[in-house]
């Protein structure tokens, strides 16, 4: 009795394979790679297999008005008590996400407490004054 053993096709030595991929782009005949252990994840790195479902997308829980003014205080308190703050500074002291933190800031800048000085990663944020 014969029996089939896939070997890698991207090593040189004879390594067993632990799965068959079929790459295709939707045109013309997909191509077919018996890999090995290491060359397997080497692939999932840059391809994903196909989903059959979609992936449902996480939404940030929403904020209520009175949680929202307490984030709000607290960012203003942050930015009196050391006068020049770059968003890096209130997300790292503050543990809140580096977006809810732009979020704040913009809405201090909006609200005329703050300014804001600066461009994109250079931006710091002063009380106004």
């Amino acid at each position: 009795m014969k029996e089939m053993i896939l070997t890698c096709d991207r090593c040189r030595v004879s390594i067993p394979a632990v799965g068959t991929y079929t790459l295709s782009n939707g045109k013309g005949k997909p191509a077919t790679l018996d890999l090995c252990k290491k060359h397997q994840k080497e692939l999932l790195v840059w391809f994903s297999p196909l989903r059959t479902a979609p992936v449902p997308i996480s939404k940030a829980a929403p904020v209520s008005d009175e949680q929202w003014n307490t984030m709000l205080q607290s960012t203003y308190k942050y930015v009196l008590k050391h006068k020049e703050v770059t968003p890096k500074q209130v997300h790292t002291d503050t543990g809140l996400p580096a977006w809810r933190v732009n979020e704040l800031l913009s809405e201090l800048v909006n609200g005329k407490k703050i300014v804001r000085l600066g461009v994109g990663r250079s931006s710091r944020y002063k009380l106004k004054g």
